[in-house]
């Protein structure tokens, strides 16, 4: 499952939420600090595991 990374504006703090892609909505998110809608997604980085070295 991926963890996707939020900014609440309202008390200025990141916050990690992981979801199921299938069940993602960031209109849906509150900030999980003070529970304010004023959040916005963080671009973050990926890791990605092969079996195979690149």
């Amino acid at each position: 499952m991926p963890v996707y990374e939020f900014h609440c504006d309202d008390c200025n703090r990141d916050f990690e939420l992981l979801m199921r892609i299938s069940l993602f909505d960031p209109n849906k998110v509150t900030c999980e600090y003070c529970g304010s809608k004023k959040v916005c997604q963080i671009i973050s980085h990926i890791n990605v595991i092969t079996s195979k070295k690149s």
